[in-house]
């Protein structure tokens, strides 16, 4: 007997024992006749092995260590021995670095490992001579903080740059390395390599020499090449907006480059103006930074946010020096007691130094200690020095009478060196009643003293204890609100819920910080004792600067308003009621009820009561008296009353709203509200800021946004940055730094970071309750660093932006002959280039500074500036993670595209011109639309270019095409990464476990644009893996809309990360959105309990710790706790000796995770074969409801015999559509380069897919659903046996049975079964196209696969083999015919 091997032309293969002298047609008989007998395949049971993560990533990170070692060490030791002519004790350090190679693992054996090797030894090299240059004093000198460089510098730092790097290639490149002269013949022939091996010793050090001089040299031409490459590209770049094309003007509109655009810049603004007209203003009001605000007041409210931000930063920096070197002296001299008792009184002398009530209280602490006090002193007296400034001013302008304003100023210089406010809690904060504080002995106390001032008044008690509840019940702090009004807000709060009780000013002027408090009150110890004062100074400096601060700023805000904005009465109504929109009206003199009435109709609202700043009765230049008496003071006010300037004048409805806040109340809901904020804010912080992978993506992102406004370029003072945004200012070393970064704050531009401020934004909307979450987490060890890590970080990239757009604008200026921006900010502003004027509270600030902080604030994320929709998002506590960062995706991106038409639609005005002359404006004009077209080219590049290059190139590299990746994306990863930006790794590999898997790397992550971009892929992943047969269907358009919207909006409605672990415990019964199983249904309640609490607790689990050593886990039939290590932990655990695998039996490879702790990018694998299964699962799933479906129709006792003939024809309808897609399945894993055999195992054996379907479906032809027999006997007993009523009496078996010949082994390939019945049935394999091969060697035979399915219309009978026909698919298709005749 021989055995034959036989393959059909799908591939597969079947082996036939038959005669040696068995003829082809005796074969292929026998195959045919034993087609339908065999049904199984033996397969060998092999033990799975423990599969050790051996990737492409990991061979990376490999090569990078390696070359590092190499480049920094071994190449330069090896160079310095040859060039003492000693090439063997170079080839003893190389064989000693190889065994160490060994030792370790640090040798790659990818393509990808070997170029990272040779590009970080190279990196290692120039890093190094770098250093060694600034050592040396060699290294040229840093750009002053926003300096540019000049052209000699510029060329200067070109030939070091590549002189350095001929330099490094010099030291690192191994000894096989050639040169491109090697590969190409038109380089020169002096630059080829030698690679003939010399004998003698020092001969082959000069050849080795030599070799590497070749190479130096090679890189230092090609280095110079690429520098002077930089210009031509940027004035090529730029000269598409120099293009002086001679234009023409109609109807107001300029035609030519910029008039074009200015145009469409025009066009574009008026249509979205008109559609949010015609919406009420509603996508402004919640869908922009500002809403409703005018921009005017939008920027002047983020100038004073920022300017406070500041006070409350060099607060947060002093008390911390302070606290530094405190401890440091108290543990050090054991001062007063160690720990706490010697810190309190430490804190005791800090008071009394600040408050100048004890000058040496701090002499004994030593020189750091006062110091860091003195900063505090200094910093409240400095703002005592401005508010001097600021009154004076005041007093020049006549605004504020004059002696009035110079008694306020003697009294400010009379109390520099000692003031501070005097904070008090109040007499009720401790949850006293009045009648409780009356039993008190300092009530008694204060009584008694203060009557005691009254010692000719008959009823002085009656009247000292009226005056003590006065004041106690105007709660003392500072004119806060009476304890009658407390029990009166909580009550409405609690019927209103989470409702505002009442509104206040946004930035309130304090009036009494310049009234004097009453003495004989205030002076009774007992007094202030039963008001709770605090006597913290930490407290006290903070309240002092608070209230200084936003006091002195927010009049300076009122004041801008008002000289910007403010209409007279009579002129703001005339305009009214034209038609116009007057934005503050001043309310002087405006006494007429009727104009107020009408004022009121039209939502405007009065900002308070005027208190006057002169006497009653005075004029402008004529006060009334010379002294002033403390009743004519008490009556006066320096600023007007708490809103400054416009106090008492009427506004319009969104002026209020922008410059008022409502004041909420307490109340069940809110208390239940701020927890689960804080829940939700702590959930998103633990997995974002304390996740070593988060922290690094977030620095490398940043250049993304930097990238995207044209801003990567020669000398961006990174360095200089990089110390300004992670240093404290009180560490900063010198003035032009501190000044710095205190410009940068004001403008709105440092900690603006979007995941930091969101997460503790949330936590402290949950201050509200008992429990001070935020508080607790940063005493955390390790947590503040890392927040400020990732704040700082974010303010890095925002200083690299601002020095950028600064550079810009500043060599446009110079060029144009411009020395002050200020000069045409007006002219600007009309042309779409700056915003605003600088107003009261920037005035000191360049203008120059101002538009690129401005810039900067519209095109890179700043928190502050997320629209109120999101803010919204942000306060329910389920929905919404991660908004603020797609909302300003979006914001950002609308703003670069917007500024860049707008710059290069720049034309300069008839008034510009004839400010600075004919000649200056063209060359202004060339050069901001030179700034445009840069930032275009930016955003083009950073959004697509450069992700596109990135992948192309991994293309190049691994070998994936772009069918194959497309492929892959769009079918067999999993439901999360549909629209992600996918970057390969590795070709499709075969495990030893037999699995295809395939590596790669998820960009998405990195580039923040991708966000724009992956709601396209999204709907083309849909559109291609719906459409992959026929991508002409509505259905899979429809879907692919359907997926963009969803990917679009997943960011905004998408389950905050806490609120997703509670869904998948309840609503979801124990399985996560991705259907992973958090409990089994049959585990025990204590089982699921444990499960489920570790599922939702792990979501406020840190990532770091997750990560790494501490991840809770339940697992087992009785949830048994324990913890684990994390991935990184079982990686590096694997070093000791010890294997971790994780469930699946992977062990992780400790180069890879310190790979992708470095860079940010983690290597990801998808399992091709079991994607396999899950869509198999998801066919099986959908097959069996539609038995089910059309089962339970057929048994209704309403249907008619239509009914069903129509219920069975939907059936096929939607079962098509399965086995269609499975069909595309099977063929894109065929096109991936799987196996049958893999495609056969996973999908039939594993996957239960009956024989026959898998047959047909793995063919591209269609089998047709059968209605079972039991269906049919079920049918005919409830209407026969059990007599039911029903209207069809007969099953329709005739007309199934045509519908059934209609569709069997119809292909397909067709759209849908409409079109699959008009077509014929495909060719298929005949006998004639298997080839038969003789093998002597086959030691078994593999059954041949039954392909007769279950699923025909009734049960078969037997039937002749003989009478099917020679062709196997023939008599297939004949048998199934028959098997439905016999019903």
């Amino acid at each position: 007997m021989a055995k034959y091997q036989i393959t059909d032309p799908k591939g597969d293969v079947y082996e036939v024992e038959a005669p040696d002298n068995a003829s082809e047609e005796d074969i292929l008989t026998y195959l045919q006749q034993n087609i339908n007998t065999t049904n199984e395949v033996v397969e060998e049971k092999k033990e799975l092995p423990v599969e050790v993560e051996e990737t492409t990533f990991g061979d990376i990170a490999q090569g990078i260590g390696s070359g590092l070692i190499r480049g920094l060490a071994v190449e330069p030791a090896k160079t310095g021995l040859n060039l003492m002519g000693d090439s063997k004790g170079a080839d003893s350090i190389e064989k000693a670095f190889n065994n160490f190679q060994d030792y370790t693992g640090l040798r790659p054996d990818s393509g990808g490992g070997e170029i990272a090797e040779r590009l970080s030894g190279f990196l290692g090299a120039f890093i190094g001579l770098g250093k060694v240059s600034r050592v040396l004093g060699i290294a040229q000198k840093p750009l002053a903080i926003g300096q540019k460089a000049g052209l000699t510098r510029r060329v200067t730092q070109a030939a070091r740059t590549s002189v350095r790097g001929g330099a490094a290639e010099f030291l690192s490149s191994p000894d096989n390395a050639v040169t491109l002269a090697d590969s190409f013949d038109a380089l020169p022939e002096a630059l080829k390599t030698d690679n003939e091996v010399m004998v003698n010793s020092r001969d082959e050090a000069k050849r080795r020499i030599s070799n590497k001089l070749k190479l130096g040299a090679e890189a230092t031409a090609f280095g110079l090449a690429v520098e002077a490459a930089f210009p031509i590209v940027g004035v090529a770049v730029k000269g598409t907006s120099k293009l002086n094309i001679p234009g023409v003007t109609f109807k107001g509109y300029q035609f030519g480059v910029g008039g074009l655009l200015k145009s469409v810049s025009d066009g574009f603004g008026f249509l979205g103006s008109t559609i949010n007209k015609g919406m009420g203003r509603l996508p402004e009001k919640y869908f922009s930074s500002k809403g409703v605000t005018p921009d005017e007041i939008y920027e002047q409210i983020a100038d004073i946010k920022g300017i406070t931000k500041l006070d409350a930063d060099k607060v947060s920096s002093n008390i911390a020096l302070f606290d530094k070197e405190l401890k440091k002296v108290v543990k050090g001299q054991n001062l007063f007691g160690r720990g706490r008792l010697g810190i309190n009184q430490a804190h005791n002398n800090l008071y009394d130094f600040l408050s100048n009530s004890n000058p040496n209280a701090l002499d004994s602490y030593g020189g750091a200690v006062k110091t860091a006090a003195t900063n505090m002193r200094k910093h409240i007296d400095d703002i005592s020095t401005q508010y001097i400034d600021d009154i004076q001013a005041r007093i020049t302008s006549g605004e504020l009478d004059a002696t009035y304003g110079q008694q306020i100023i003697n009294t400010i210089n009379e109390q520099q060196g000692e003031y501070v406010r005097r904070v008090y809690e109040g007499a009720f904060s401790k949850g006293d009643t009045l009648d409780a504080i009356r039993l008190k002995p300092e009530y008694a106390e204060s009584v008694r003293k203060l009557a005691a001032k009254f010692p000719n008044e008959d009823d002085a008690v009656q009247k000292a204890t009226r005056i003590i509840e006065e004041n106690i019940n105007a709660n003392a702090v500072d004119g806060g609100v009476t304890a009658q009004q407390t029990i009166k807000n909580t009550a409405m709060a609690l019927r209103m819920g989470e409702k505002q009780v009442g509104d206040k000013p946004l930035y309130d002027v304090m009036e009494g910080l310049f009234k004097t408090r009453d003495k004989f009150l205030y002076d009774i110890p007992e007094f202030r004792t039963l008001l709770n004062e605090a006597k913290d100074p930490i407290s006290v400096y903070t309240k002092t600067i608070s209230d200084m601060s936003t006091t002195l700023n927010a009049s300076r805000l009122y004041s801008s308003l008002s000289d910007q904005l403010k209409m007279s009465a009579q002129d703001g109504i005339a305009s009214l009621s034209s038609g116009g929109r007057p934005l503050i009206i001043s309310g002087e003199n405006l006494t007429e009820q009727n104009s107020i009435n009408f004022l009121k109709q039209n939502g405007y609202v009065k900002l308070g009561d005027y208190v006057p700043q002169k006497p009653i009765g005075s004029v402008l230049d004529q006060p009334v008296a010379s002294d002033l008496t403390d009743e004519m003071i008490e009556k006066m006010s320096v600023f007007g009353g708490k809103y400054g300037k416009i106090s008492g004048d009427y506004v319009a409805p969104e002026v209020y709203n922008s410059i008022t806040m409502g004041v909420r109340g307490d109340g069940i809901f809110n208390n239940l509200l701020g927890i689960s904020l804080q829940m939700k804010g702590l959930a998103q912080m633990t997995k974002t800021v304390y996740n070593p992978l988060s922290q690094v993506r977030n620095f490398n992102s940043g250049i993304f946004f930097v990238g995207a406004n044209g801003n990567i370029m020669r000398n961006m003072n990174l360095s200089e940055s990089m110390a300004l945004s992670f240093k404290n200012i009180s560490n900063l070393s010198t003035p032009e730094q501190k000044e710095f970064f205190e410009m940068t704050a004001r403008l709105g531009i440092r900690d603006e970071n979007l995941a930091v401020n969101e997460f503790r934004d949330l936590i402290k909307k949950g201050e509200q309750t008992k429990y001070d979450y935020l508080g607790m987490l940063d005493k955390v060890p390790g947590a503040k660093p890392l927040q400020n890590l990732y704040t700082g970080t974010d303010t890095y990239w925002k200083t690299v932006g601002f020095l950028g757009e600064k550079a810009k604008y500043s060599a446009a200026f110079k060029k144009a002959g411009i020395r002050n921006v200020d000069d045409i900010t007006e002219d600007l502003i009309k042309a779409g280039i700056s915003k605003r004027q600088k107003g009261e509270l920037l005035k000191d600030i360049d203008g120059l500074d101002v538009l690129a902080g401005d810039i900067v604030k519209d095109t890179m994320p700043i928190y502050s500036r997320v629209p109120e929709a999101v803010k919204f998002l942000r306060k329910v506590p389920f929905f919404g993670a991660f908004a603020s960062f797609p909302a300003e995706i979006i914001r950002n991106t609308t703003n670069i595209l917007s500024r860049g038409v707008d710059e290069m639609a720049f034309v300069a005005s008839p008034e510009l011109i004839a400010k600075i002359g004919s000649s200056a404006a063209k060359k202004l004009e060339s050069q901001i639309r030179a700034i445009g077209a840069q930032r275009l080219t930016g955003y083009v590049s950073s959004a697509y270019i450069v992700p596109k290059a990135t992948v192309m190139a991994a293309q190049k590299m691994t070998g994936v095409s772009d069918e194959e990746l497309e492929t892959i994306r769009s079918n067999f990863l999993a439901e999360y990464m549909v629209g992600q930006n996918i970057m390969p790794l590795s070709k499709i590999k075969k495990d030893s476990r037999g699995d295809f898997n395939f590596e790669y790397a998820n960009l998405s992550y990195m580039m923040p644009y991708d966000f724009m971009l992956q709601p396209a892929r999204a709907a083309l992943d849909t559109y291609n893996k719906k459409g992959s047969i026929d991508a002409a269907t509505a259905g899979d358009i429809t879907a692919s809309v359907f997926k963009a919207f969803e990917e679009f909006s997943a960011p905004f409605a998408g389950e905050s990360l806490a609120a997703e672990r509670i869904f998948d415990v309840t609503f979801r019964n124990g399985r996560t959105d991705s259907g992973i199983r958090v409990y089994n249904e049959n585990d025990s309640q204590g089982a699921k309990l444990k499960k489920g609490l570790m599922h939702v607790l792990n979501a406020f689990n840190p990532a770091i710790l997750e990560q790494t050593i501490f991840k809770p886990t339940a697992r087992g039939p009785g949830g048994n706790v324990s913890v684990e290590m994390g991935r990184i932990g079982k990686a590096f655990s694997s070093v000791t000796g010890e294997i971790s695998p994780s469930k699946g039996g992977v062990v992780y490879d400790p180069a890879s995770e310190m790979l992708s702790a470095f860079t940010g990018i983690r290597s990801m694998k998808a399992n091709l074969t079991d994607s396999l299964y899950y869509k198999t699962q998801e066919f099986n799933k959908g097959k069996s409801s539609i038995k089910t479906t059309l089962n339970n129709y057929i048994d209704d006792s309403d249907v008619t015999q239509t009914d069903i003939i129509q219920g069975y024809t939907d059936a096929n309808n939607r079962l098509f559509q399965l086995q269609k897609n499975l069909y595309a399945t099977i063929q894109n894993a065929r096109n991936l380069g799987m196996d049958e055999a893999t495609i056969y195992k996973k999908i039939k054996i594993q996957g239960n897919v009956s024989e026959g379907d898998y047959e047909l479906i793995s063919k591209g032809v269609f089998s047709p659903y059968r209605i079972s027999e039991d269906a049919i006997e079920e049918f005919y007993e409830n209407r026969l046996i059990l007599n039911e009523p029903n209207v069809a009496k007969t099953f329709p078996r005739v007309e199934l049975g045509k519908i059934y010949d209609n569709l069997i082994l119809k292909s397909l390939i067709e759209s849908n079964v409409d079109e699959a019945i008009k077509s014929e049935v495909p060719s298929l394999p005949t006998s004639k196209d298997i080839t038969i091969k003789k093998d002597s060697g086959l030691s078994k035979i593999t059954p041949i696969p039954k392909p007769v399915s279950s699923n025909t219309v009734s049960s078969p009978s037997t039937t002749d083999v003989s009478l099917l026909g020679s062709n196997p698919i023939e008599a297939m298709k004949n048998a199934q015919i028959a098997q439905r005749r016999t019903v």
